[in-house]
């Protein structure tokens, strides 16, 4: 080699282009704002053709509005129908969608959302009661279902287990609620 910089310059000019060439290719091939939105949807859509599944939690307490926000904002992100009842006792939450779309909100509900955070002794009225009170969700059942029972994603304020029964009962879904009374009542049972 007589002139190392010269080849140098032609190797560095060379990988210069094909860096060049590379990066206008990805940005040639990248998809608008509005094909990134339809691909998202047709997945969705996709899912929801597979299978219908179906999850049911049980909250201890979901009076604070952040993280009911999460579940409700995730819920409809994801498509999913079904229905919460917020119950001083027991707060049920019952889910249906596509098996993606089921395992991500699931994933949500018992990994990523902290339920015990951000709970002061001030809403008790002893401090052994906020020492005992420990916030979670359960899940209480996760099976597949030939069709939807909800048409849409909604809450509902329940003030009795009886007004909480016939509410769910009306979409023949009061299954979900009595299996949710029953945990909760042998894991309270189990304490004692």
């Amino acid at each position: 080699i007589q002139d190392p910089t010269k080849v140098e310059r032609d190797v560095r000019r060379q990988v210069a282009e094909r860096l060049a060439k590379h990066q206008a290719d990805n940005e040639e091939r990248a998809l608008t704002p509005e094909e990134r939105r339809a691909k998202a949807q047709r997945k969705l859509d996709e899912d929801k053709e597979k299978d219908t599944v179906v999850v049911v939690f049980r909250i201890a307490d979901l009076s604070d509005a952040k993280k009911k926000f999460k579940v409700d904002k995730n819920a409809e992100e994801w498509q999913l129908t079904g229905r919460v009842i917020l119950h001083k006792g027991m707060n049920l939450v019952v889910a249906e969608g596509g098996p993606r779309a089921i395992r991500k909100y699931k994933h949500l509900l018992l990994e990523r959302i902290k339920w015990s955070d951000g709970y002061s002794s001030l809403k008790f009225e002893t401090e052994e009661e906020a020492e005992d009170f420990e916030n979670q969700c359960t899940l209480v059942w996760e099976g597949s279902v030939l069709q939807r029972t909800f048409t849409s994603w909604q809450f509902k304020t329940c003030l009795t287990d009886q007004l909480a029964r016939v509410y769910m009962k009306g979409f023949g879904a009061e299954h979900y609620w009595d299996m949710a009374l029953a945990q909760k009542l042998s894991e309270e049972h189990a304490q004692q």
